[in-house]
């Protein structure tokens, strides 16, 4: 009774944690469609399910995962690089995706979910070098606009109830990563927001350290830059012909302290 109402607490928080992430602007309308459920799915129908479609099961649902972008898998190079460089003959073992994880075995259930990068200390865990069984020590999920939802709310709440000590999940559009650590309780986990200028410090590793400046680096560089030339040239064109501060400031989302710089430099 006491782990049911233990389990009620933790989905009770997962509420209140999307709440608030929806009020700090994250949306979740394109997260990815759950299959209709008519009956619990298995591991086995796991298992069974086509090739050509990307699942994760958890606690009986399917979860469909989108292709990943580019820019998704820069990001999960340059992190799974640098976890895989320091771990280099060291007692834990960094996996990037896709590689099959049975979350929750320990408490009896088949969510098989596949984190973009994880890192496990116990190789008992492994089986056959082809899955893990258990709850990874450390796991990283990078957003997409398709995922935000299920790694922010849905994943959040799986990686809680089984106990993750660190989860962190890098947001390529605000260019910051969220650093969550299991509480001394395992009841809930306390967050930290790091952006460009920090650096972090993996708390299940001895000394290894991120930066966050370096991870994001050239990341949609050259995109913003283009975007920038573009709104940029607009706003020179709009000043030529004597438009009004205030409407080319509405038209291109600059401040009037950007465009009296244009001002300036003409």
């Amino acid at each position: 009774m006491d782990k049911e109402k233990d389990l009620e607490k933790k989905k009770n928080y997962g509420e209140q944690y999307q709440e608030l992430l929806e009020e700090q602007g994250y949306l979740f309308v394109n997260d990815p469609p759950v299959a209709e459920v008519i009956t619990r799915y298995t591991y086995q129908d796991y298992l069974d399910w086509p090739e050509d479609e990307r699942v994760e099961l958890i606690d009986g649902q399917i979860y469909y995962m989108a292709a990943p972008s580019w820019n998704h898998q820069e990001l999960l190079l340059k992190l799974g690089t640098r976890f895989g460089n320091y771990l280099h003959g060291k007692k834990c073992d960094v996996i990037v995706a896709p590689f099959d994880v049975r979350i929750d075995f320990a408490i009896g259930n088949d969510s098989i979910i596949q984190p973009d990068i994880l890192v496990v200390c116990d190789r008992e865990k492994l089986i056959n070098g082809k899955s893990l069984k258990g709850a990874p020590d450390f796991i990283i999920e990078i957003l997409s606009p398709s995922n935000r939802g299920h790694d922010l709310v849905v994943k959040y709440n799986k990686y809680l109830e089984v106990g993750v000590c660190e989860y962190w999940i890098v947001d390529p559009d605000k260019e910051e990563i969220m650093v969550d650590i299991l509480s001394d309780d395992k009841s809930h986990y306390i967050r930290t927001t790091y952006k460009k200028g920090d650096e972090i410090k993996v708390t299940i590793l001895d000394d290894l350290i991120i930066n966050v400046t370096d991870t994001f680096e050239g990341y949609r560089g050259g995109e913003i830059v283009e975007v920038e030339q573009r709104i940029f040239a607009i706003a020179k064109k709009m000043i030529e012909r004597g438009d009004a501060l205030i409407e080319i400031a509405e038209l291109t989302n600059l401040t009037i302290e950007q465009i009296n710089d244009l001002l300036g430099n003409e």
